[in-house]
């Protein structure tokens, strides 16, 4: 009976601690949010559980209320990614409740405009950036690569829309335009909503690493897709 009478729509908790935040967003079935966002560059698994436990008690729920769980993917950090994503398929494998995982730079480009085409320009650090075109919030128009700097030029044009945290870096380089109602950062909020719309057999809470591992294996064995990007 109690099944019967629950809302129809689901209720998300998103997870992102892909570089420098440590952040969260809970959306309960009625619509009502919650969100807990600090900068932390370091430290994100001392701080993810807390996290999720007090987004829990502001909700007035529990964890087995939770129908998905959304986190990023990346790029990132690899320690701040591994965190986020452990978390998440912690928790859907002892729920049994689907998790997805939603590239940074996808998560990033929700902020946009509805049905503008724009790009997304994030700080790899070293003189690079993780790009990536999407044809409206959330739409890829390209897969996502690494620049050096000095090639952005040949990627973004003058009048082209920018979002991530390399906007500025773009702006002053090619003349690219700022949104200012858009986060530098993330919107977890915004991924926690987009979330809910998703088909979960299409978004899996794998790691994405745009840039070739720094560290090699004693072994001398290479380890697929993995890096960092600080």
């Amino acid at each position: 009976m109690e099944n019967e009478l629950r809302p129809q729509h689901p209720v998300i908790l998103a997870l992102d601690t892909a570089h420098q935040y440590c952040q969260g967003a809970l959306v309960r079935a009625d619509g009502e949010l919650h969100q807990i966002v600090e900068p932390r560059s370091r430290g994100h698994a001392e701080r993810i559980l807390g996290m999720v436990d007090e987004l829990l008690a502001l909700a007035r729920l529990t964890i087995k209320d939770i129908d998905r769980f959304v986190v990023t993917t990346g790029p990132g950090s690899f320690t701040g990614l591994r965190v986020g994503l452990a978390a998440a398929r912690g928790f859907g494998v002892a729920l049994n409740k689907p998790v997805l995982g939603v590239s940074t730079l996808g998560a990033m480009s929700l902020s946009a405009p509805p049905q503008m085409p724009h790009k997304v320009l994030f700080d790899a650090r070293r003189d690079q950036h993780y790009f990536q075109a999407f044809a409206a919030p959330g739409q890829p128009a390209a897969a996502p690569q690494l620049l050096e700097n000095d090639q952005i030029d040949s990627y973004i044009a003058s009048g082209d829309l920018v979002l991530g945290t390399g906007a500025d870096f773009a702006e002053q380089k090619c003349a690219a335009k700022r949104d200012a109602q858009a986060a530098e950062w993330l919107d977890v909020a915004r991924l926690a909503r987009y979330g809910a719309l998703l088909d979960a057999a299409n978004y899996p809470p794998e790691p994405l690493y745009v840039r070739a591992a720094d560290a090699k294996p004693q072994s001398g064995k290479s380890i697929a897709r993995e890096g960092q990007a600080s």
